[in-house]
């Protein structure tokens, strides 16, 4: 093979490959990665280029994939990133934000419906509101473990329907009043029992 030939297959077959994440640093204006190309190559302060909006840091000894700038291995990149023990397996049509432990994940299912999964699932607002809507259908706060415990943090609570609002408990207790035992006199009837 002619000089010239062989080194444009040289080039091409440098072009693209596999490399193994070493370390990630995102603290400048580009995420870069420390990486091993081909055994034994290392290359230091790789630029990242990843879809906008999304920011992750991937594990270390994660696989990447890295092009060659010109084949110039000196000038690499790497443009997506991979790891086989968190990766997580989704219906076609899902996509799914998951980060170093695979099943805490925020997702949309194939069907359109929006799940979070995580030992805290937290919703803040720097505005200070927060906003949960259901165009007719309905809106749930459960407990897993059977407890039913709803907390909400200081400020006003408003609710708000256009139709009944149910509250089913054994107890209900409003501001240290168990409405559930609550009496009233009544002029005309006498005293009046608790809800039931």
């Amino acid at each position: 093979m002619i000089q010239p030939i062989r080194d444009l297959w040289r080039a091409l077959r440098a072009l693209a490959s596999i490399a193994r994440v070493l370390s990630t640093d995102g603290s400048g204006p580009l995420q870069v990665m420390r990486v091993e190309g081909f055994l034994g190559e290392i290359r230091e302060g790789v630029p990242r280029y990843g879809e906008w909006g999304l920011a992750s840091n991937p594990p270390d000894d994660a696989e990447a994939v890295v092009l060659a700038l010109g084949g110039d291995r000196g000038r690499m990149v790497v443009i997506g990133v991979e790891d086989r023990e968190t990766r997580l397996d989704v219906a076609k049509g899902a996509a799914y934000l998951h980060g170093q432990v695979a099943d805490r994940y925020v997702g949309v299912t194939e069907s359109g419906a929006v799940q979070a999964n995580g030992e805290t699932v937290a919703v803040t607002s720097q505005s200070g509101t927060v906003v949960v809507q259901s165009a007719g259908g309905q809106l749930q706060l459960l407990n897993l473990d059977g407890n039913g415990a709803i907390l909400v943090g200081v400020g006003d609570v408003t609710v708000q329907s256009t139709t009944n609002v149910n509250i089913t408990a054994p107890t209900v207790t409003i501001n240290g009043v168990n409405f559930s035992a609550h009496t009233h006199d009544d002029p005309v009837s006498g005293v009046t029992g608790p809800p039931n």
